[in-house]
C-alpha cells in the first residue's frame, strides 16, 4: 500500500499500525479530524551510547512529579518518552485511589471477557496489533483520549488486551490513554508516579503495514509514508491476568 492510495481506508490502516507501536512498549495519533490523523510537534530523541535492555537512553528532560525527568528512549524503529517512577513510597490515599479505579475498570470490562461483546461495543483489531509478550490489542476509537478532552474514565478503556488460553481469547488487561499535551503532573493525578509510569511514542514513520526506522519527517515523506510526531500518553493495567512484575508493567512475563 503506497501513500498515493489516499483516502480514509488507507489512513485508518496507518493509524491502527501506529497504534500497534504504541502498545509495543507500553494510542492513536496526536489528534484526529474529519480528514484523518494530524501530528503535533515533538522534539526528537537523540540517543546516547548508554543502553538498557536493548534500548538507547537519551538525556532526561524536566518532568516534575514523575521522578523529576522524562526519559527519551530509542528501541529499533521506535522512539518514545517515558515518565519514570518517582521512587517514593505510595501513600495510603494513592493506593486507595488506584484500587478504586482498577475495581471500577474491572466491573466495567467484565463483560468484555467475551471478545464478541467487545466487538459489538466498537472495539476492533488487526493483525499488526498482536504484540509478542503482551497479546492481541482491540482499540475503541470512541474512547480515543484526544476525543475525550482529557477526562479520564476508568470504565472506558481505550484498548483491551487479550491472550489465547487453550485456544480461546481471554481478557488480560487494558490500556488507558491521556491526550498528548498532558503534563507529567496531570498524568500523575490519574495514576500516581509512586506506582506507575506513562509513556508516549514520538517521531513515527508508518505505512499501512509497518513502522519504518525513520524519525525525520522529510525522510519519512520521501518513503511515501505518514509521519506522526506524537501519540497520546498510554499506560498498561493488567487487571484480568496476574503480572508478577507489576500491574502496570509493559509486558506479561509468561506471554
Amino acid at each position: 500500500m503506497r501513500r498515493s492510495d489516499s483516502g480514509a481506508g488507507w489512513r485508518g490502516r496507518v493509524a491502527l499500525t501506529a497504534a500497534a507501536l504504541i502498545v509495543v512498549v507500553g494510542g492513536s495519533l496526536a489528534a484526529r479530524g474529519p480528514g484523518g490523523w494530524r501530528a503535533v510537534a515533538a522534539a526528537p530523541a537523540t540517543p546516547t551510547a548508554d543502553t538498557m535492555g536493548g534500548m538507547a537512553m537519551a538525556t532526561p528532560t524536566a518532568g516534575g512529579a514523575h521522578g523529576g525527568s522524562v526519559m527519551l528512549v530509542t528501541e529499533g524503529a521506535l522512539q518514545m518518552r517515558m515518565l519514570p517512577l518517582s521512587g517514593k513510597a505510595p501513600t495510603w490515599g494513592e493506593i486507595s485511589t488506584v484500587y478504586r479505579m482498577i475495581s471500577a475498570g474491572q466491573a466495567a470490562t467484565a463483560r468484555y471477557r467475551d471478545v464478541r461483546v467487545a466487538l459489538r461495543a466498537g472495539y476492533e483489531t488487526y493483525p499488526a496489533l498482536f504484540i509478542t509478550g503482551q497479546g492481541y490489542h482491540y482499540i475503541n476509537n470512541a474512547y480515543d483520549p484526544e476525543r475525550t478532552g482529557g477526562v479520564f474514565d476508568p470504565t472506558k478503556p481505550w484498548i483491551l488486551v487479550y491472550n489465547k488460553t487453550h485456544g480461546r481469547l481471554t481478557l488480560s488487561g487494558v490500556l488507558y490513554g491521556m491526550p498528548a499535551a498532558s503534563t507529567p503532573q496531570e498524568l500523575a493525578r490519574v495514576f500516581p508516579a509512586s506506582l506507575a509510569g506513562w509513556h508516549q511514542h514520538i517521531n513515527i514513520c508508518a505505512t499501512a503495514q509497518k513502522i519504518l526506522p525513520i524519525h525525520d519527517e522529510a525522510a519519512c515523506t520521501a518513503q511515501e509514508a505518514q509521519f506522526i510526531a506524537s501519540t497520546p500518553w498510554v499506560i498498561h493495567v493488567w487487571m484480568w491476568e496476574p503480572n508478577t512484575v507489576s500491574a502496570f508493567a509493559m509486558d506479561l512475563p509468561r506471554r
